[in-house]
């Protein structure tokens, strides 16, 4: 197909959707960001290992048990099982509430992004920057699974759309309503203080006229919600974990600690170096150990973004003749620059980087990304002689084509024997009450969530990693400590891995009485080898 030829069907398609009203646009990449999660959900697997923890917490809601919501692993209540309790009421279904929850969150994070970028770009321009996150696999992936993040998403986009509105369109009232979504998002994840404390600052120094009263109508709801949470702690013999502040500055000193052992420990390894490896290889890696680190984020960022999108976010962000007219591209710089030297302090402390993490510095990038999809729509119309709708539409499929059949894969198919283990327990107990299990190795939550999933009690999987039980002294030094572990617990049924039982104490395949326990299923990973499944006689 010639250029012209070319030019022709896309203009053909650009007036198919020029029929259509803004609104009926923006409602059709709703409901493809809709369906394109849904699909995600059908083809993944399992629910990831925190959804056992997040059914706990919605449980105890749905049954009434306040005094228990916050005794599994989880001390903070979030949105997100307040909303699976209120979905199962009309799905019924644990796991059905738990994914539809995240996606209504994950969805409508979409609308006030749609509203920020309108603020700052024409109609076409924001549709496309509305569906690169409608179709970006950190927000795809994530937002599919049982956790806080798609609510924090939420909230934040909203905190971002009002302080923006607030300061493009003068209207003072919209400063009290992004510090209550800047604190709805940091009651999800703590992270999002960082929103909340760059907005004051970029208030403080660069508010312009009524600066003070812009920042106190800010701060207003932060400082009320602040109150209530000390009014609460103090008035709980228990204590009230809604924000988890005290993370913060835990997080500072681990990452520097972690990162001062471990030079150190290099710097050892110098001295003594392993046969093979020089001296001066030692020491250039405890010299350059912080650009490690950085590696680490900057290819996280690169994924999470989706590399095609990573260089749209560049070419935007290096666009500086964009800058001054958008009135607030300093704010959201500095809000990205914050971020990423956050997250470096994350990654100095565990050496890895989840993309998840890195929505904190991509939804304040919605502005450096639309000013790269206007750099490109400029370059399709001048160079190509394409008209405007149809560059949009061209700009569109190619959005579409790079992003979407990455998602519409199976995923976590391996991990569906763990699901098929606890869904084999509950089949043989049924539902009246919680199955006790022990199980040695990864498949601990999978197994204990899908065993009683139907069960109308609260079973928290993470008991022993709450006391603090090592794995030794849970697993003992033979066959008759192990057996009195299972009975102390009450446990119906013991799952054994392979490669995660601890052999140097004793074989269990071996030592085990048949009189103790039966084998009911075999099954085999590739991470942990075989498993099997025993129940206790």
């Amino acid at each position: 197909m010639n250029s012209s030829a070319f030019n022709s069907a896309m203009e053909r398609l650009a007036a198919a959707f020029g029929r259509l009203d803004e609104r009926a646009v923006v409602a059709l990449i709703l409901l493809g960001a809709l369906a394109l999660r849904v699909a995600r959900a059908l083809l993944t697997a399992v629910v990831n290992t925190d959804a056992a923890v997040y059914l706990y917490q919605a449980k105890a809601l749905y049954f009434g048990l306040w005094s228990s919501v916050n005794t599994c692993s989880i001390k903070s209540v979030t949105a997100h099982p307040i909303v699976t309790a209120g979905f199962y009421l009309l799905t019924r279904d644990w796991i059905v509430s738990m994914r539809a929850a995240s996606i209504l969150f994950g969805t409508l994070t979409l609308v006030p992004l749609y509203g920020l970028a309108r603020l700052f770009f024409p109609f076409r321009t924001s549709c496309l920057v509305t569906l690169l996150f409608a179709v970006m696999h950190v927000f795809v992936s994530a937002g599919v699974d049982v956790g806080r993040d798609p609510a924090y998403w939420f909230f934040s986009a909203c905190g971002l759309y009002f302080f923006a509105a607030a300061v493009k369109r003068e209207r003072l009232w919209y400063f009290p309503l992004a510090g209550i979504a800047f604190t709805l998002a940091a009651w999800n994840r703590v992270e999002a203080v960082l929103y909340l404390a760059v907005t004051a600052l970029y208030l403080a120094f660069r508010g312009a006229e009524g600066r003070w009263k812009k920042l106190l109508a800010y701060l207003a709801p932060i400082l009320a919600a602040a109150g209530i949470v000390l009014a609460l702690s103090a008035l709980s013999s228990r204590g009230v974990y809604w924000f988890r502040i005290d993370e913060i500055p835990e997080r500072f000193t681990s990452a520097l600690g972690v990162y001062r052992d471990l030079r150190m420990q290099i710097g050892a390894m110098a001295q003594h170096p392993p046969g093979g490896f020089p001296v001066p290889f030692f020491e250039s890696v405890r010299s350059l150990l912080w650009l490690l680190g950085l590696g680490v984020l900057l290819k996280s960022t690169a994924e999470a973004f989706f590399y095609p999108f990573a260089v749209l976010f560049l070419v935007g962000l290096f666009d500086f003749r964009k800058w001054r007219p958008s009135g607030l591209a300093g704010y959201f710089a500095a809000l990205i620059a914050c971020g990423f030297v956050l997250l470096y302090l994350y990654a100095m402390r565990t050496w890895t980087m989840e993309n998840r993490y890195l929505a904190l510095v991509i939804l304040p990038s919605f502005l450096f990304l639309g000013f790269g999809l206007e750099g490109i729509l400029s370059f399709l119309q001048v160079r190509w002689g394409m008209k405007d709708a149809a560059a949009v539409c061209l700009c569109a499929l190619l959005i579409l084509l790079l992003a979407v059949p990455k998602q519409l894969v199976p995923h976590e198919r391996d991990k569906a024997v763990f699901k098929e283990i606890g869904t084999h327990i509950a089949k043989e107990e049924g539902s009246e009450r919680t199955v006790g299990i022990v199980s040695i190795g990864t498949s601990m939550r999978w197994v204990s969530l899908y065993g009683n999933l139907g069960v109308p009690a609260l079973f928290c999987p993470d008991e022993d990693y709450l006391a603090g039980v090592s794995l030794v002294s849970l697993v003992g030094n033979s066959y008759a400590d192990f057996m009195k572990t299972v009975d102390a617990r009450g446990a119906r049924y013991v799952v054994w891995e392979e490669r995660h039982w601890p052999a140097r104490e004793f074989d269990l395949l071996a030592a085990y009485d048949p009189r103790d326990l039966r084998i009911v299923g075999e099954w085999y990973h590739k991470d942990t080898g075989r498993i099997v499944l025993f129940k206790r006689l």
